[in-house]
């Protein structure tokens, strides 16, 4: 599932490729379950709108219309979003530029799309969400880590914290030295600090890298992400830091990797 980083890349790309202030003059809709309201009035709502601003919190990818509503995208597991000059056929949902761009989303599995949200619709679904991974101040981290539960499955709680998910959250832990089994209450505040400190390292050089594929992601013009696990989905191989075998575990029914020998 596309993380913080992979969301960012987009968000960035698409006001790189001159989209803001752009006016939609289509909108065409083959799945009815990419968008949340009814066909027509998806396309009468946004046709003749432009992206004045764009956002990102979370997984969570907004555009901010000049009618004042937004669009609320989520990918899931597999879902993309392409730019392009011709229109994909087998896109899901696809959206005409008067600039002769198209941005088409594809492999949208279920509740993957955009969502047309008011202004309130949007905050509230804004609020639901904890503090961004990438903008939390270390006060904020310490405070709403709550007392029980694995750091592993904590770090991936949306409501606690939102834009880490089952890759970053190995690789952030690696970095940190800390095993992902560990329980909150057994850190103490050096651990944590440096719990926090790879949260910003991991998320803001995958970022520069353009996010991780190991799925199906890849950023607006097909390319896939350049950023390399350095723990994630390495099971069986050595160890970077210390060539200890990196070991595979289920942790929440999620698969988590981590060397044995270097996470305490």
């Amino acid at each position: 599932m596309p993380e913080a980083p992979e969301i960012e890349t987009l968000r960035k790309e698409i006001e790189e490729y001159g989209f803001l202030g752009k006016k939609i003059i289509d909108i065409s809709v083959s799945d009815r379950r990419s968008i949340n309201i009814e066909k027509n009035k998806f396309r009468e709502a946004i046709i003749g709108t432009c992206i004045l601003s764009t956002e990102r919190k979370g997984k969570n990818l907004i555009l901010n219309l000049s009618n004042g509503s937004s669009l609320f995208i989520h990918l899931k597991l597999f879902g993309r979003i392409l730019a392009t000059k011709e229109k994909i056929l087998s896109s899901q949902l696809t959206f005409s530029f008067d600039n002769g761009y198209f941005l088409c989303f594809s492999q949208l599995a279920f509740g993957a799309g955009a969502h047309l949200l008011s202004e309130e619709e949007r905050q509230k679904r804004l609020s639901e969400l904890g503090l961004d991974a990438l903008s939390i101040n270390i006060a904020d981290f310490k405070t709403i880590l709550p007392k029980r539960g694995k750091i592993k499955t904590v770090l991936m709680d949306q409501k606690t914290i939102s834009g880490i998910g089952n890759t970053y959250s190995d690789e952030i832990l690696f970095l940190a030295k800390i095993s992902p089994e560990r329980q909150v209450l057994s850190l103490n505040d050096e651990e944590i600090s440096a719990i926090y400190k790879s949260i910003g390292y991991v998320l803001n050089d995958a970022i520069k890298n353009g996010g991780v594929t190991l799925d199906d992601f890849v950023r607006l013009d097909g390319l896939k992400g350049g950023f390399v696990c350095k723990i994630h989905n390495r099971e069986g191989e050595n160890c970077l830091a210390c060539r200890t075998i990196i070991k595979k575990i289920k942790l929440g029914g999620r698969r988590t990797f981590f060397c044995p020998n270097c996470q305490v």
